[in-house]
């Protein structure tokens, strides 16, 4: 089943879990930009940095399917932008979104996010087609967390660091202490066992 979302793939994922057991998760929006209004200020409010905090969000909570809305800017000619709420509430016929290819066709640093995060998913889609999540009772400082995505075919332990800052500690993994560095407002995947 799917749902349409920006953030809070946790509570996605715990409604979809609770309606529809054992079915595949997906997003049908993934709102990664959104529209301007007539003399509003520049859709710029959804950072490259937050795109892959919350795309690497939706893989640790079981999400397969992604539908990014939008991906690629353009324009709608003549009377055919749409409105937002009430009667003189107009958005722009002439867009870009902030998404992944602005209306000129040109890639922007969310189109670099997202081509380093299809590689990634791309590397491990039999890891995550056949997987279970769980969370993780990992020793690790403060504000940070871990869940884990285990398949017969590896591992993925996601590190999810919540301070402002970059953190460097180590984790210990099946006896050996594992180093790693995250930055501030991230998610760091560990793969193992792949």
């Amino acid at each position: 089943e799917f749902r349409n979302s920006w953030s809070h793939a946790n509570h996605a994922a715990e409604i979809l879990d609770e309606r529809f057991i054992d079915q595949p998760k997906g997003v049908m929006e993934f709102w990664i930009g959104w529209f301007e209004q007539w003399g509003g200020n520049k859709a710029n409010q959804k950072t490259p940095e937050q795109l892959e905090f919350e795309c690497y969000q939706l893989l640790s909570n079981g999400f397969t399917a992604i539908n990014y809305y939008m991906y690629f800017g353009g324009t709608n000619f003549d009377h055919w932008g749409g409105r937002t709420v009430g009667e003189q509430t107009f958005s722009t016929t002439s867009y870009d979104y902030d998404v992944a290819i602005d209306e000129y066709l040109q890639p922007t640093r969310k189109y670099e996010v997202l081509k380093r995060f299809h590689a990634f998913t791309q590397w491990l889609a039999p890891v995550f087609t056949n997987a279970e999540q769980s969370d993780m009772k990992l020793k690790l400082p403060s504000d940070l967390k871990a869940q884990q995505v285990v398949s017969p075919d590896g591992e993925v332990i996601f590190i999810e660091n919540l301070r402002q800052e970059r953190v460097q500690s180590q984790v210990l993994l099946d006896g050996e202490m594992v180093p790693f560095t995250i930055e501030a407002n991230a998610v760091l995947p560990i793969v193992r066992h792949v």
